[in-house]
């Protein structure tokens, strides 16, 4: 009686070794270096998507800053449409103003500069900043009032 042994598993009853034709499944190696490559992959495309989602969001900001100031601008014209420049009050002012976005508050600083120029009309310079990821950002507009 044979015994069954890991070289009598090998070996078949002419003591040849037993080779298959083909290998199948992949070795440790295969196996490791696989998923290295899948991990650097992977981990670049997280990167890119990070990248993208950061971009949509300081957009996001950017258009909404230029929404701030499209709104200080409307109010200088409606209070021009009095026929009376009076109430558009020249100097300087600077004040806050809050945005929601994403369940998340943004703080807009909206600094305003009104001047007279010449014929009764009004200049006015509004500049907003914000803050994102430690980056500074700002939009700026001009723009003249005349009466009506």
């Amino acid at each position: 009686m044979e015994h069954t042994t890991v070289a009598n598993v090998l070996l078949n009853k002419d003591k040849r070794c037993i080779t298959h034709p083909a290998q199948e499944g992949f070795t440790l190696v295969e196996v490791l270096v696989s998923m290295l490559i899948l991990t650097a992959v992977s981990l670049g495309l997280l990167q890119t998507m990070m990248y993208s989602m950061s971009s949509n969001v300081k957009n996001t900001l950017r258009e909404m800053a230029v929404t701030v100031t499209q709104e200080e601008m409307d109010k200088l014209r409606g209070l021009a449409k009095t026929a009376d420049l009076s109430l558009v009050q020249t100097g300087s002012s600077t004040y806050n103003v809050t945005r929601r976005y994403k369940n998340m508050d943004f703080q807009y600083t909206v600094a305003k500069n009104v001047w007279t120029t010449a014929g009764n009309s009004r200049g006015a310079d509004i500049t907003v900043t914000w803050s994102y990821q430690g980056q500074n950002f700002s939009h700026h507009s001009r723009t003249y009032i005349r009466p009506l």
